[in-house]
């Protein structure tokens, strides 16, 4: 896990620990503040030499267009290990039977690159897990776009992008058990 995640990781756990002891009386509450202000200083050393703050986009993503034909693949985006092809259009349909998927599987987003506000991301989830989507500029700035309790099963997420603007993305599927990540490029402008 890289630093900038395991620093998100941080900053939740510790705001959810916090949230936890203003439940709790008050000689716990003392003990659990110390714990989150410990963990803030941690993450603060840790957080100055992070990889991301000096993350380039490499210029390859997995292309796809407006109704999720793939276009190109970058290997290193996604989780790829050689479930499509290109010219395979993306479709993830419920199992007829009501079972739940085996694995954790995330296919490429569409349309990538992004020239319209928004974006579709098909996941599957075996079991029920904390999902967070993260998206990371050049500079190491972050948004957050999903940060919800789902179930087990298969689900689509349709985040509004347009308060990013245009340039290479790094996203990151966060399911706790497993983090899948990829590149988006977002051009919104016209010429």
């Amino acid at each position: 896990m890289n630093k900038r995640i395991g620093f998100v990781y941080l900053c939740l756990n510790t705001y959810q620990l916090m949230e936890r002891a203003a439940m709790m009386s008050y000689s716990k509450v003392s003990s659990l503040m110390t714990i989150a202000i410990i963990l803030i200083l941690i993450a603060n050393c840790e957080y100055e030499d992070s990889e991301l703050d000096t993350w380039e986009p490499d210029g390859a993503i997995t292309a796809t267009d407006e109704i999720g034909t793939i276009l190109s693949i970058d290997e290193n985006d996604w989780g790829y290990n050689g479930q499509y092809e290109v010219g395979d259009t993306i479709s993830i349909a419920m199992p007829g039977d009501g079972s739940i998927p085996t694995k954790y599987e995330v296919l490429p987003p569409y349309p990538n690159p992004v020239q319209i506000d928004t974006i579709n991301f098909f996941y599957k989830l075996p079991i029920a897990s904390q999902a967070y989507l993260y998206v990371f500029n050049i500079e190491g700035d972050t948004t957050v776009f999903l940060d919800n309790h789902l179930s087990a099963g298969i689900h689509h997420l349709k985040p509004d992008l347009s308060s990013l603007s245009d340039g290479f993305y790094h996203c990151v599927l966060d399911f706790k058990e497993i983090i899948i990540e990829g590149d988006i490029l977002i051009e919104t402008t016209t010429n």
